[in-house]
């Protein structure tokens, strides 16, 4: 930054800080990064440079993919068509509070959506888990056979967000 800011260069430098995975380190008694707990999925995401507050904090639903707009946004290039990515920049700027009503995670052996409330887990062996992030924010308590009904939702929801253009009728 010291180098950059010698040169001038501030005024037209964003920085983006981020990870692909956390990591469980204990949570659940596990020390992994390939599963659907919030320690392993939710990953920091900083944005820093002109035209943005400082020192803003956001709970926004976003992806990772989201970050490829909203760098084309900033500098200002016209936005790629066919990408089912959004752009960040109004949240970055405050005009926005919400980006996303549901995010997907998927895996080798998972696939899953989270909304603002709940996490719903397809594992690849039969396995489904719900969880009422509000209630339960540890994941400790699978509500699948408690609330099917938003399970089905929400697994519907999922397999939308992962159907191809081809799958949809």
């Amino acid at each position: 930054m010291a180098a950059l800011e010698a040169r001038g260069e501030l005024d037209n430098t964003y920085v983006v800080f981020s990870s692909d995975h956390g990591e469980m380190a204990g949570d659940h008694g596990m020390y992994t990064k390939s599963v659907p707990y919030e320690a392993a999925i939710h990953v920091p995401l900083i944005v820093a440079g002109p035209g943005l507050p400082e020192g803003k904090v956001s709970d926004a639903l976003v992806e990772l993919m989201d970050v490829n707009p909203t760098l084309i946004e900033l500098a200002g290039l016209p936005a790629q068509e066919g990408v089912e990515a959004r752009s960040l920049v109004p949240v970055l700027q405050g005009h926005a509070s919400t980006h996303r009503d549901s995010i997907v995670t998927t895996l080798r052996s998972f696939e899953c959506i989270r909304t603002e409330r709940y996490k719903y887990v397809n594992n690849y062996g039969d396995i489904r888990e719900l969880y009422d992030l509000e209630e339960d924010p540890s994941e400790l308590h699978n509500l699948c056979g408690e609330r099917p009904e938003i399970a089905h939702e929400l697994g519907m929801q999922l397999a939308q967000r992962l159907a191809t253009p081809n799958d949809v009728h």
